[in-house]
Formats: structure tokens, sequence, C-alpha cells
């Protein structure tokens, strides 16, 4: 899914229309502020001394990640940046968290990779939103979200199930971990377009960077 990393427990209600996706006024400044990130040449300064409405939704490393992030920056993510071993325990102590396992046995997926996907869509915010207006912990876009019963997707539980749920069709359909995980992020219909993972660089970070998550969470 489309994504951006928010600090956790940030309020950006104000900025979000009815549908979940960010309102049209604001769109247009946030775009403004990943161009001053790309250009800038130290994404922390920016963070710290940004006076714009999104500077929030920065982090302390300065790192934005959205759909409308460019090449550049997504080129050079680092795989394990913004998951050390405090947000980890974080991640641990959520109410979500424990609930995961079970959830992820249901649907005949490993934990280890639903929490890696987590981590990777929302940074384990359950209130993250897109500027696409992909909703909560495996920011789920709302016409995924209806298709797949989610009437909350800010639920944790509710949009943990409904990821889960999802993730399990994709692994079905494609027969792959890495395929799935390609269409968890381009789409089903990228995947089939080019039969196989699609050229993008930013899948193609997303799909490493779920892989090592994996083998770096405990569940």
């Amino acid at each position: 899914m489309k994504r951006v990393v928010q600090k956790q427990g940030l309020d950006i209600s104000g900025l979000i229309s009815s549908s979940g996706s960010f309102k049209e006024e604001y769109r247009t400044d946030f775009k403004k502020v990943l161009r001053e990130t790309e250009n800038s040449k130290s994404k922390k300064n920016l963070s710290n001394g940004s006076s714009s409405k999104f500077s929030g939704l920065i982090s302390s490393s300065g790192a934005v990640f959205s759909s409308e992030i460019s090449p550049t920056l997504s080129n050079v993510e680092d795989t394990n940046a913004s998951f050390n071993k405090t947000k980890l325990k974080e991640v641990a102590s959520s109410d979500w968290e424990k609930e995961l396992p079970e959830i992820a046995n249901e649907y005949g997926i490993k934990p280890s990779l639903l929490k890696a996907i987590v981590l990777a869509e929302s940074n384990g915010n359950p209130n993250a939103v897109s500027p696409d207006g992909a909703m909560g912990l495996g920011q789920l876009m709302p016409s995924t979200a209806r298709g797949l019963g989610v009437e909350n997707p800010f639920d944790p539980i509710e949009n943990l199930r409904g990821t889960a749920k999802y993730l399990s069709s994709l692994l079905k359909t494609f027969k792959s971990i890495d395929l799935a995980l390609a269409a968890y992020n381009a789409g089903p219909g990228s995947v089939e377009k080019f039969n196989g993972v699609p050229p993008y660089a930013e899948t193609i970070n997303y799909i490493r960077r779920v892989k090592s998550l994996m083998v770096s969470v405990s569940v």
C-alpha cells in the first residue's frame, strides 16, 4: 500500500477529508514539502526547521515516505534505519501486536511476515494516513478496505485482520512471497502486466525491506 510514516500519536485529523484522503488544499502543500526534502542537502535540518504544517509528518531522522516521494529518495532508503531495538520494543508492547500471531495463523500466513508488512507500511501506527488516503496499520486504501469488509480502518485489530486477509489472497494468487509483496505495494495488475515483480524502485526496495524486517522482528 502507498504510505507515509508518521510520528506516533500525531493528530492530523484536520488535514483529512471525510473520505479519508488529504484535503485538496493540503495535498499541494505536502508535495511542496517533499520537493523541499529532496532538494535539501540535510534532511535532518528540514525536519527540525520547517515551519510547514506538515513538519510533523517528517520523522526525527528526517525520513519521509509517501506515494509522492521521488525515486531518488526511495533508492537511498536504509532498510532498517527506522526500526531500531527501541522501536521494535514499542511495537511489541502494543495491544494489536498481541493479537497478531493468532490473526496471521487464522489466514495461514507467517506472523513474522504480517508484522513486517505492518512495520514497513505504517511504522506500527494505527492512525497513519498517506496522501493517497491509505489508512491504518496495513495502509489499506478505502476501496480495498471496503472490499475486505473493514468498516473502520483505524481500528487496529480490524485493519490487521483485513491486511492478513488481503495478503493471504495475494499469496494464494501469486504463490510467491516476492510476487505477493509486489502486488501489495504496486497492485496485482502491475504484477500481471509485467508477469513478475514490476521494475519499480519503490516496489523492489519494499520487497527487500519487508523480507529484512521478517528476520528482525519477534512474534
